[in-house]
């Protein structure tokens, strides 16, 4: 009366907590119910522990898992039981690792384009990104190619976008082919070079505000 016979093999009942071919063995709880200062009783395979104790094996006193997992998961992972190995282990979150979730792992181990730091990745130059997977497109007129685009992309007269300088337009008033600027715009790769109408590129034939 422990479990039910199909195809002549017993499938044992897990209420009745017995194991075997046929089904007549008592099944054992974890440690018995006693391991260390925990104690309780083995019903039907699992335990039943006494107040103040908890767990698979009631080892667990009043929540508290020091001693229980190898060094309580560093804070950072669950302590849970394995029936299969009859033993506590750490179960990791994402990023972490080690039989203790000690151990921090960096996103795509930072695309091997940057330093692995306490689970953050630190990109080499040129590279950017949660695990240093994008590539910085700097502009040019960045002579010392920075990390973070900067002041000096585009000669610091234009905008970097993407890697390509958005250079200002100028604005000029001109009469018999001299240009007074009133708003002074750059044009080419860098902004490298003044901006002015097709009639006025004579650098002398410039008058400026003021």
């Amino acid at each position: 009366g422990h479990g039910i016979c199909r195809n002549g093999t017993c499938e044992c009942s897990p209420q009745h907590g017995t194991v075997g071919a046929a089904c007549d063995i008592p099944k054992r709880c974890p440690n018995d119910c006693k391991t260390g200062s925990g104690t309780g009783t083995c019903v039907a395979g699992k335990c039943e522990c006494d107040k103040g104790y908890s767990g698979p094996d009631c080892r667990i006193k009043n929540g508290d898992i020091q001693g229980i997992c190898p060094k309580e998961c560093c804070g950072r992972g669950k302590c849970k039981y394995s029936y299969g190995q009859n033993k506590y282990y750490c179960a990791c979150p994402p990023g972490t690792g080690g039989e203790d979730c000690c151990t921090s792992y960096c996103p795509k181990d930072c695309s091997r384009r940057g330093a692995c730091r306490g689970g953050k990745c630190f990109c080499d130059d040129g590279w950017q990104g949660l695990d240093c997977s994008k590539r910085i497109l700097y502009c040019p007129g960045n002579p010392k190619h920075k990390s973070i685009p900067g002041p000096s992309d585009c000669y610091g007269r234009g905008v970097c976008s993407a890697g390509t300088c958005i250079c200002p337009t100028s604005k000029f008033i001109c009469n018999d082919g001299i240009c007074t600027v009133q708003a002074q715009g750059y044009t080419g790769k860098a902004c490298e070079f003044f901006d002015c109408p097709q009639n006025c590129y004579d650098i002398n034939s410039y008058r400026t505000p003021g």
